[in-house]
């Protein structure tokens, strides 16, 4: 093994020696780089203010199917989903028919929330508080 090289290994040896002195290191990464790709993994950032995620859907509802403005509440976005809370599986049905108009008139209303899918569950509308 200690003997002379032959070619071949003379040819592996420098090619090894090079990549070693011209190997890139590997910068450990920022910790703001980390935090940005958690938010946007975990979508914290598409998150809107739930007052917003109201009025807004109060407001798509009333100009597009106001009979359902006391039967239904907006809960949260989540990864551009809207969930919509309808108040008995009726109610839910009929509004289905109106979803397409509900989901462009909310895009209009907060179009920085990016909400490109409307999500109705049947169950009870919690009471609000009056203003």
């Amino acid at each position: 093994m200690n003997g002379p090289l032959d070619e071949s290994d003379a040819v592996f040896q420098m090619n090894f020696q090079f990549n070693r002195r011209h190997r890139r290191e590997r910068l450990p990464k920022s910790a703001s780089h980390v935090i940005s790709q958690l938010v946007a993994r975990h979508g914290f950032s598409q998150e809107i203010s739930h007052n917003e995620t109201g009025d807004a859907w109060q407001g798509a509802v009333a100009a597009v199917a106001s009979r359902f403005v006391n039967k239904t509440r907006a809960n949260s976005v989540r990864r551009g989903v809207l969930e919509v809370t309808v108040e008995n599986s009726v109610a839910l049905q009929q509004i289905t028919f109106d979803k397409q108009r509900l989901l462009e008139a909310i895009r209009k209303l907060v179009p920085h929330a990016e909400i490109r899918d409307i999500r109705f569950r049947a169950g009870p509308l919690e009471k609000q508080d009056p203003q």
